[in-house]
């Protein structure tokens, strides 16, 4: 008999649409940091 497979649980992302592009670029290298800004309420 084959084995049953279960579905991996999907993760809720929350995207903001306010943050913060760090971009850091080399010789042959480019990294992209991404931030979010989180507002205390």
């Amino acid at each position: 008999m084959a084995k049953k497979t279960v579905a991996a649980k999907k993760r809720v992302v929350r995207v903001d649409g306010i943050g913060q592009l760090h971009v850091h670029s080399s010789f042959n290298n480019i990294i992209v940091c991404l931030a979010n800004c989180r507002r205390l309420r």
